[in-house]
């Protein structure tokens, strides 16, 4: 279902996203992911959108704390990262 969620967001939003699986990731609260694997892509909240150009903006981005095995997490979600586009309500 948060795939799906995602698609018609970045459909809806119109975010600029490498095409395929891997590239946007939604998540209600904004605070938890599964790893962008395909660039540029983006992560989604309820509220609005993050894009990470490469992959090197994505590893170097202090705000995102990245598992070991690949999980992804965001103290305080999404919005509290420079380039957060607030948006309508999903």
């Amino acid at each position: 279902m948060p795939s799906r969620i995602a698609a018609e967001l970045a459909a809806r939003w119109n975010i600029q996203v490498a095409d395929g699986p891997g590239a946007i990731h939604y998540s209600r609260d904004g605070n938890w992911y599964h790893p962008i694997t395909r660039f540029p892509g983006a992560l989604l909240d309820s509220m609005g959108y993050v894009v990470f150009a490469s992959e090197r903006a994505w590893r170097d981005c202090p705000y995102l704390r990245i598992g070991r095995k690949g999980d992804v997490g965001v103290p305080g979600g999404i919005r509290g990262i420079p380039g957060y586009r607030r948006m309508e309500s999903a």
